[in-house]
């Protein structure tokens, strides 16, 4: 009875998960349809403004808008692309100097409840220091078709990602679906368990290459001195465990054949 009970109430975790992925995932489309046509401002609704700049992001790449006004009354506009991938190392001789704040720590207070879930820390600043920039992130320039295009992306990504989530979750409460009957060896929940298994497996070759077709790699070295991060695109996380889940399955429908056997025995 209890394992029933609680079949159940994930049954309806499930349902109201994908019905939050769905209509989230249309609702951003529809979104990304009616401003992604244009998305940078209206230039002539920006005579007056000295400067503006916004970010967007997507897939761990950043994308910079800048807009100033000229001394006689023209303007000028800057696209930057940059990706945190790549990191550059910078001369102690041609370091960029920023100033930074110094946190005055008999001012400032840390502390936490809940054994540290919950943090509470009040930081007092003190005088400014001036600081060499020793790694960084360069903007490399780019067009306004490709931050268009780029800002219209965002919101396929939202639809590409979305069908996956929503497709391993769909065979996940399907198979969730089939063990709350008796008899939960059956041909149908270990497909359902397979496909949960293979949607995990192909979404990482997938999102690879669809982060590929909205890749933008300016070929643009900073004296040849580049650091490789190591934070891979692909996604080895799913995969692991899309196999994991696959062993299980494969387990899972030596449960069915037994079953069978003992039905057909009886």
């Amino acid at each position: 009875m209890k394992q029933n009970i609680f079949f159940r109430v994930f049954h309806w975790f499930l349902n109201i998960t994908l019905f939050f992925i769905a209509f989230g995932t249309i609702g951003l489309v529809i979104f990304g349809f009616m401003t992604s046509g244009n998305p940078l401002p209206d230039t002539e609704k920006l005579k007056g403004v000295t400067s503006l700049n916004f970010k967007t992001t997507h897939d761990n790449k950043h994308f910079f808008y800048e807009y100033r006004t000229k001394d006689d009354g023209s303007y000028e506009e800057h696209f930057y692309y940059v990706n945190p991938r790549k990191l550059y190392s910078f001369e102690a001789s041609d370091s960029l100097m920023a100033s930074f704040k110094v946190r005055d720590e008999e001012q400032s207070s840390d502390r936490s409840i809940l054994g540290g879930l919950i943090q509470f820390h009040e930081s007092v600043y003190k005088e400014n220091i001036e600081l060499p920039l020793r790694l960084g992130h360069p903007g490399y320039p780019i067009t306004r078709e490709q931050f268009v295009s780029s800002f219209r992306f965002l919101f396929w990504s939202y639809l590409f990602h979305g069908t996956f989530l929503f497709a391993f979750f769909w065979f996940l409460r399907k198979f969730v679906l089939g063990l709350r009957e008796n008899n939960f060896f059956t041909d149908k929940n270990f497909s359902y368990l397979r496909n949960t298994a293979y949607v995990l497996i192909v979404y990482p070759f997938a999102a690879a290459f669809w982060n590929h077709l909205g890749k933008i790699e300016p070929q643009v070295a900073y004296g040849g001195n580049i650091f490789a991060i190591s934070t891979p695109e692909f996604g080895f996380s799913f995969l692991v465990f899309g196999i994991i889940l696959l062993i299980v399955a494969v387990v899972f429908q030596q449960g069915v054949e037994l079953q069978k056997e003992q039905e057909l025995t009886i």
